[in-house]
């Protein structure tokens, strides 16, 4: 995590003034001491103390609040909400999944705030490691051996990357891995939180709570080496959102234009023109769809109506403005766009129910 310090952690937290601060996982504090860096008034930190005394460490800062255990003991009982959390415990799928599970339900996460997770990437993003595998029930607990890792095979070999630590037998498959555990609680949770990650230095992986858009915007520039595919899987009920909103702005614009002079224009031309409205809301349709991100009976009735009081908004609009008017016949033609646009997606709807 220290890697990150003055590139991304650093400006991140002085960018949005970030005060009470969480660290899951400190072994020699060298990382708590780069975040001593930005001034905080308060931080607690989580850690059993294996490495180094960290009450000892840090006795003479009143602002840092060391606490001595295993995060899933600790972590239920507190009740303060943070601005920021730091988690670089054990690098396993049952733990990362319920720390986060745990601060999404105690909310000691504020709104806006960020939690920022280190190895995501390989070896340990779809790999478990387990420092102690007796807190670990053994259902979720993975063969394992202190054997070593090479990048891109998944069987563990006698000599290789951190052969002396206790790492699961193969790579991938469920309940499996940090960024595994990302994964699956952001399934949870659709749209509450903006994901990013950089594979570098192992990986670093960044979830925001309810973000603005300019703060997503500021830790993507920052995460210069953010892997799009996990931006895109994770945030695409979010992305989808924005492009609807920016589409049917636009289809309002054009709505309110004063209608061009067709007094030249032939019979077939002004057909034409009417006939754009069914691609228009058909692209419309779709975008609610994918917004929604469900795509049961319900979802798609939901997303028919909201293109069709769209639609019919838009006309409504339009008899306000000169030389065009409110016409029926193309709320008709919106509807026909958006039953085309589900007729196609009826297949590839049916498999994703």
């Amino acid at each position: 995590m220290e890697y990150f310090a003055d590139i991304f952690t650093k400006p991140f937290i002085k960018r949005y003034h970030y005060k009470k601060i969480l660290e899951i996982g400190a072994s020699f504090g060298h990382h708590s001491d780069q975040l001593l860096e930005t001034v905080p008034d308060q931080l607690t930190i989580i850690d059993p103390c294996f490495d180094t005394d960290l009450i000892k460490k840090f006795c003479s800062f009143i602002q840092v609040k060391p606490i001595k255990g295993l995060s899933l003991e600790i972590l239920p009982q507190m009740s303060e909400r943070f601005d920021c959390v730091f988690i670089d415990g054990d690098h396993n799928w049952y733990t990362v999944y319920h720390e986060l599970k745990i601060i999404h339900e105690k909310n000691l996460v504020r709104k806006g705030g960020t939690i920022l997770l280190h190895d995501v990437g390989w070896p340990y993003g779809r790999r478990d490691m387990y420092y102690l595998p007796e807190s670990i029930p053994k259902e979720f607990l993975h063969p394992a051996a202190k054997k070593g890792m090479i990048q891109g095979k998944s069987e563990l070999v006698a000599e290789g990357f951190n052969a002396n630590l206790l790492n699961a037998a193969r790579e991938g498959g469920p309940h499996n891995g940090v960024l595994t555990a990302v994964e699956d609680f952001l399934k949870e949770h659709h749209g509450k939180y903006f994901f990013a990650m950089t594979t570098q230095q192992y990986g670093l992986g960044l979830l925001v709570r309810e973000p603005s858009l300019a703060k997503i915007f500021f830790a993507w520039r920052l995460l210069a080496g953010v892997d799009l595919k996990h931006f895109l899987r994770a945030n695409k009920k979010l992305i989808f959102s924005a492009l609807t909103f920016l589409y049917m702005g636009v289809l309002t614009y054009l709505s309110i234009q004063p209608a061009p002079d067709s007094s030249g224009a032939s019979v077939s031309q002004r057909v034409l023109h009417n006939l754009c409205h069914i691609p228009a809301y058909a692209v419309l349709y779709y975008l609610v769809i994918e917004s929604l991100a469900r795509f049961s009976t319900k979802a798609k009735v939901a997303a028919f109506t909201i293109t069709i009081l769209f639609g019919a908004f838009n006309e409504y609009l339009q008899s306000f403005v000169p030389s065009r008017q409110a016409s029926f016949g193309d709320i008709l033609l919106n509807g026909i766009g958006a039953l085309g646009m589900m007729w196609i997606l009826r297949k590839r709807v049916a498999d994703r129910v």
